[in-house]
């Protein structure tokens, strides 16, 4: 469930970075990628890594029906990453767009990748809104 949101995120740092650094929105180099990858991998144990230690300090088995009663106790930690990832991503995404609207001499590849980013970002700030946050209050509180 976090993969897609962490990835959008990953690629918004990337391309918020190469829109300020110089030469403006020069390619991603092997090195950017991999440590974009480590990024993401960092982000996903760190997701991951309260569910783990509560999971593995226990010596009973745990089926799967009990796991979602694991993470259930995180859900409001969840949205809260979530929102602080949604105005991070937004101020990236503001920033891109500032730099590809004043910028005039960008080659045409880097001007083509980071709109391409833009839509991407946009697309996924409405997937993350709807299907995250909208399913989060679409349940009764008990």
């Amino acid at each position: 469930m976090w993969i897609p949101s962490y990835i959008a995120l990953v690629f918004a740092v990337d391309t918020g970075l190469r829109a300020v650094l110089s030469p403006r929105f020069k390619p991603r180099s092997l090195k950017r990628v991999f440590f974009m990858f480590c990024g993401l991998v960092l982000m996903l144990t760190l997701t991951m890594l309260p569910v783990w230690l509560r999971t593995w300090k226990d010596d009973q088995q745990v089926c799967s029906g009990e796991l979602m009663m694991l993470v259930g106790g995180f859900a409001d930690v969840g949205v809260a990453v979530l929102i602080a990832a949604l105005l991070l991503t937004a101020c990236l995404a503001a920033v891109i767009w500032i730099n590809l609207a004043k910028q005039a001499r960008i080659d045409i590849e880097g001007r083509m990748a980071a709109s391409r980013e833009l839509c991407f970002i946009a697309t996924n700030m409405v997937q993350w809104v709807r299907i995250k946050i909208g399913r989060h209050l679409d349940y009764p509180q008990s």
